[in-house]
């Protein structure tokens, strides 16, 4: 990005950005992607783009959260996201998940005493009513293995 396209003002401490098509051609070359559109001469941060992800899918961004997110598919972004999650979670907490960690372990068990009287929302006859209704309801069967479509996948 040239001096140009950001610059600051020092009475807001923010960031301006010339949404142009100097911008545009930078985005698609830091994320890989092809533009698949003719993109018009008056281009705002609200200007939407076609563009084919590195995958070959195609996708419409506007300019702004191409510039903010990337031009990348949600096929695509999900290991990006899952692995900022896993480095913010190892910074703060030195585990990949929060569900590992013995205090929130704690937590969910005294929430489903508090709620169900057990210790694990599976041991509470309401809860498993609720499952063998939905299950009867949405397959025709109280459990799946029961559902004669699935008779045929068993070994």
């Amino acid at each position: 990005m040239s001096d140009e396209q950001a610059i600051e003002i020092k009475e807001r401490k923010t960031i301006c950005l010339r949404y142009d098509h100097l911008l545009l051609q930078n985005i698609l070359i830091r994320d890989e992607a092809e533009l698949m559109q003719v993109v018009p001469n008056n281009i705002n941060f609200n200007t939407k783009i076609q563009y084919r992800c590195k995958c070959g899918s195609l996708n419409i961004k506007t300019i702004s959260a191409m510039f903010k997110l990337g031009c990348v598919c949600k096929k695509c972004i999900l290991p990006i996201k899952m692995s900022k999650k896993e480095a913010t979670s190892l910074e703060r907490y030195g585990v990949k998940s929060t569900a590992s960690l013995e205090s929130n372990k704690i937590k969910r068990k005294e929430t489903c005493m508090a709620k169900y009287g057990v210790d694990n929302a599976s041991k509470c006859q309401e809860i498993k009513d609720k499952i063998s209704q939905y299950m009867i309801k949405r397959h025709a069967a109280q459990r799946a293995a029961l559902n004669p479509i699935c008779e045929n996948t068993k070994k």
